[in-house]
């Protein structure tokens, strides 16, 4: 990555393929069942736990999601007397995440945590269910945080945060199978 190119070029195709997927389609549009947005929420609590009992740091800077997506899930229990399916693509995330050291964790980081306050805000807006992991009490501040952790090592984790937007996309792809 040279000086001029940010981590968000460097990763700017991997992030648009995420984007496009059929199931990034329903949640901005609003157009999914809730047995969908429960297994979503499932798959994601994996990933988030595993990432912040990792990075420390997160729940100290009020970042943590993983109580805020069990939370939105015990909301629903009474709705939906279903639990969510995890797929097998989240798995190997989960797997893949475990072996990482914090450095490379940190592209996870930007990935999910930056898609949340961006994405996120478009996807809560049409979301019919339980959604609180989605709501952030200063989202600027939460933002720069983030960044302030993802800066320093910005050109060190452009790889893996390439690695993280496939994960997403066919974590996605799997959870409409």
């Amino acid at each position: 990555m040279s000086n001029t190119t940010t981590l968000k070029e460097a990763t700017w195709e991997a992030h648009k393929a995420a984007e496009k997927t059929e199931f990034m389609r329903k949640m901005v549009t609003g157009d999914y069942e809730g047995q969908l947005w429960i297994d979503h929420l499932t798959n994601l609590f994996l990933i988030y736990t595993v990432i912040e009992s990792r990075l420390t740091v997160l729940g100290s800077m009020g970042l943590g999601r993983a109580s805020h997506i069990i939370n939105d899930l015990r909301s629903m229990k009474h709705e939906f007397k279903t639990q969510g399916k995890i797929v097998p693509s989240t798995f190997e995330y989960v797997e893949h995440l475990l072996s990482l050291d914090d450095v490379q964790l940190i592209a996870h980081l930007y990935v999910r945590w930056l898609g949340d306050m961006n994405g996120g805000s478009m996807i809560a807006n049409k979301c019919k269910f339980y959604h609180s992991y989605l709501d952030w009490k200063d989202a600027k501040q939460s933002m720069a945080d983030v960044r302030g952790i993802v800066g320093p090592v910005q050109e060190q984790i452009v790889d893996e945060a390439k690695l993280a937007f496939e994960y997403a996309t066919r974590i996605n792809n799997d959870l409409l199978l």
